[in-house]
């Protein structure tokens, strides 16, 4: 822990995976300032050191593991980690976060960030012990699950609490779909960092730290953070997400008929089947026990197991919400305790819920189409709701068997592979699928899902106030946007509301705060503010690190780490207007079911440009190409990488 930093570790370990070395650096201090850690950090650091030759599995694409100053505090919820890469599924930014314990184990043990560059001819973990850091073999968990990983390198490093992330089987396996997996059960998912690390032989990263954080105002950050824990505490929607977590939204989203079933070709459950797939069911049959991150009064998640029935013996953490979805609804399964036991499968095997379920609904609607078939799948048939088949195929993913081989791509390098037409089936925007979220009817979704910088994805901007008509007032008065612009069916307001979260969300996310305390049961405090900024949250910063923020610095951060995001992306050809898109379907297929069966809910090609023109005028980035402008950049400080895209050829002119 440096001196005479506060809220930061004020170290970065740099590890050289092809030389065997690692060495500690200062951490920047315009780094710390300018970027606020975590995503932040890393997407500075990570932009500097990949230029637009650099490959996704060349041993010179860093993995980067990230920490903000909030983490390992008093701050509620504060136990996030980032970690960053070029996505090898995506060609893009690939960028994942997790919570759990074992972000404030880094940061107690003296650093900010984790930099992986190179490739090991053998396996390797790495083992860092209260700043002191050491590579180490992993002959004896390479090709073992993350629970065994998680226990054999504790019992070699004779530390009980070290706690560990790791790839399983499927990022060695190099899986697109595999996710870095913290606490044995904490996923980092979606866009394939998973993969990397699994080319360049590291298995794990196990942390111990009694170090601490300094603070630059102790007293006033205690009092800060205990007023903020109360506020969730006194929330009205407290006691439901203390119980159920995000699995009570199935019921909701299914009554608001956007329920992704069957590849998102339908709307909705059954009311019967929704009540037997809820977080209700859920808690009442098979929960044992709660559980939380780190420093969480809310504990949202919770252990589980299955009594009895072909899945007796299932235990395991979870599931969320999307999980219920992808590998429930969305692949037609109606029996909550296969889902419970493909949720422990993913978690053990280092794989996204999303990204698998997805790919497998995906391939059991071509399959139903005819566009593949038996010979194509090695006997498999993959029809709907075919619980059997989509145990099987989990499995098959992770150690990429038979057809399994093709779906560990995901489903838009599948659909390349096979094609036959069955690339109009792939719900994704920029290559990678939808979380569980229909965007039709509900535009502010549609327009956050385009834009997102590493994909779809809900949480890049999580535009909850956009979509509660119980913000209307505020909509106007705070915002100075219509009320309407709180109205999902409407277009109005939605541009604002999408550039305004994407900056909040980048900037929870550099913080390491959870995203359900910060941006839902927080909303009042640190969203919807007098000031329509930050502010309490600014002070809560201020108090931690002693820099002079307040909340339209914080804004800016979030702006500053969103655009040097995109113009990574950007580096690579995916900086255009024509990636901020949306699938065929959700802009042709009216779904069946009420309240969305009907034209007015299609994300048409006309409503999306409405929404990214007004988008890109509000960014600053020009309305015709999606090109960011020099003078938006420069404003953010970000000289050098508008001098970078103007030689590279992709700046706005």
């Amino acid at each position: 822990m440096k001196k005479n930093v506060f809220g930061f570790a004020g170290e970065t370990l740099y590890v050289d995976l092809s030389k065997g070395k690692v060495v500690k650096k200062d951490t920047p201090t315009e780094l710390m300032k300018q970027y606020l850690g975590g995503r932040g950090g890393n997407i500075k650091i990570l932009y500097d050191r990949v230029g637009p030759n650099v490959e996704p599995l060349d041993p010179e694409n860093p993995v980067i593991f990230g920490v903000g100053p909030l983490v390992g505090t008093t701050a509620p919820s504060c136990g996030r980690w980032n970690v960053s890469s070029r996505s090898p599924m995506t060609m893009i930014l690939g960028d994942s976060n997790a919570g759990g314990h074992w972000a404030p184990e880094l940061k107690w043990s003296g650093f900010d960030h984790l930099v992986f560059t190179g490739k090991s001819d053998k396996p390797v973990y790495l083992w860092i012990n209260d700043g002191e850091a050491e590579l180490r073999s992993a002959k004896n968990v390479w090709g073992k699950r993350v629970a065994e990983t998680g226990d054999r390198i504790r019992e070699e490093v004779r530390e009980e609490e070290a706690k560990i992330a790791t790839i399983g089987p499927a990022g060695e396996n190099m899986v697109m779909g595999g996710s870095v997996m913290s606490d044995g059960t904490r996923a980092a998912g979606r866009t394939g960092i998973a993969t990397v690390m699994g080319s360049k032989k590291l298995k794990a990263v196990a942390v111990l730290g009694t170090q601490g954080v300094r603070l630059a105002d102790p007293e006033r950050f205690g009092e800060l953070t205990r007023e903020a824990h109360n506020e969730i505490l006194e929330h009205p929607l407290y006691q439901t997400w203390q119980d159920l977590g995000t699995t009570f939204l199935l019921k909701a989203v299914n009554e608001a008929g956007r329920l992704a079933t069957k590849n998102w070709s339908e709307n909705i459950l059954p009311e019967e089947i929704a009540q037997k797939m809820s977080g209700q069911e859920l808690l009442e049959e098979y929960v044992v026990k709660g559980k939380g991150c780190y420093n969480c009064p809310i504990s949202c998640s919770r252990r589980y197991e299955v009594p009895a029935g072909p899945f007796a013996g299932t235990a395991s953490e979870g599931p969320e919400y999307e999980a219920q979805v992808h590998l429930g609804s969305n692949l037609g399964v109606e029996d909550l305790e296969a889902v419970l036991h493909m949720n422990m499968l993913c978690n053990d095997l280092g794989l996204d819920v999303c990204t698998v379920g997805a790919t497998i609904a995906w391939a059991m609607e071509i399959y139903e189409k005819g566009i593949i078939t038996k010979e194509d799948t090695g006997g498999i048939e993959l029809t709907w709701g075919n619980t059997d088949v989509a145990v099987e195929m989990v499995k098959k993913i992770a150690r990429r068997e038979g057809f399994g081989d093709v779906l560990a791509d995901g489903s838009w390098l599948a659909a390349q592979e096979i094609g036959r037409g069955s690339e109009k089936y792939v719900i994704h925007s920029k290559r990678i699928p939808y979380t569980a979220v229909d965007p039709r009817g509900s535009f502010g979704w549609a327009l956050a899902f385009s834009t997102s910088t590493r994909g779809a994805d809900h949480l890049r901007s999580l535009v909850y106030v956009a979509s509660l008509k119980s913000y209307q007032d505020q909509a106007t008065r705070i915002f100075g946007v219509s009320p309407e612009a709180t109205d999902e069916w409407s277009l109005k307001g939605k541009p604002f509301f999408v550039v305004l979260c994407e900056h909040i969300g980048a900037l929870i996310d550099a913080l390491g705060l959870c995203k359900t305390p910060s941006l839902i049961l927080m909303t009042e405090s640190y969203f919807v503010t007098d000031s329509a900024k930050p502010d309490k949250l600014a002070e809560i910063v201020s108090a931690a690190t002693g820099f002079d923020l307040d909340g339209q610095k914080m804004l800016d951060t979030g702006e500053r780490i969103y655009n040097v995001e995109k113009a990574f992306n950007a580096k690579f050809g995916f900086g255009g207007r024509e990636h901020d898109s949306i699938p065929w379907r959700f802009r042709e297929d009216v779904p069946p079911s009420e309240p969305r069966n009907t034209e007015e809910a299609l994300v048409t090609e006309d409503k999306l440009n409405t929404l990214l023109d007004q988008y890109y005028e509000l960014r600053g980035w020009d309305i015709e190409s999606g090109l960011q402008k020099r003078e938006k950049l420069e404003e953010l400080g970000l000289e050098d990488i508008a001098d970078d895209l103007d030689k590279l050829g992709y700046l706005a002119e």
